[in-house]
């Protein structure tokens, strides 16, 4: 079953392509749109808990890249 995602799957299908010349399965697109969802859920999650550690209301690039290392 298809979900709704934040990203439009057009641009995952653009990022796949732009990668490959293989064609590229709908399924394809939103099995990867869908994980890449997930990280960005993740990373978005432990960003807030970053900023909200150092007592502040806005969530920085720092935060980001804190919550990928």
């Amino acid at each position: 079953m298809e979900r709704d995602t934040a990203l439009p799957n057009k641009a995952v299908m653009r990022l796949l392509q732009n990668r490959s010349d293989l064609r590229i399965s709908e399924e394809a697109v939103q099995n990867l749109n869908e994980h890449l969802e997930d990280v960005a859920e993740d990373i978005a999650d432990q960003a807030a808990e970053g900023a909200r550690h150092a007592d502040r209301r806005t969530i920085q690039g720092e935060d980001i890249e804190l919550a990928i290392e």
